[in-house]
């Protein structure tokens, strides 16, 4: 098991150096999203059509329930984090925005508080 550090946006030769086991500390903007953003962006991209974001370079941490047999496993609620890089926080701010808007799923709420005590 090693340890590796590394920081937005990933490259590919850094990535394809990781083996399973392995222990990643990210540095940097990471998109959080639970079980419908994951399956928004697989059928987006299973049928050919434009993600809502560039993803290339990015972080995905799936934060929900997963499959399981024939059972959907979870360990509660419902968030989806969206973070973003950008030339200075008012920019990242604005696409983290943006894209959160992207996101739909029934009895969405929306949080724009967040992020301005960095």
């Amino acid at each position: 098991m090693e340890k590796h550090v590394m920081t937005m946006p990933l490259q590919e030769e850094e990535l394809r150096k990781l083996k399973i086991g392995d222990v990643v500390y990210l540095t940097g903007h990471i998109f959080t999203s639970r079980d419908m953003g994951h399956l928004r962006l697989r059928s987006l991209a299973a049928e050919g059509k434009p993600l809502p974001k560039d993803f290339t370079g990015a972080a995905i941490f799936h934060a929900g329930p997963v499959s399981a047999s024939d059972r959907i496993m979870t360990n509660g609620g419902r968030v989806i984090a969206v973070s973003s890089y950008g030339a200075n926080k008012e920019e990242a701010l604005a696409k983290s925005f943006a894209g959160a808007k992207t996101i739909m799923f029934d009895k969405k709420y929306f949080r724009s508080d967040i992020g301005f005590d960095l």
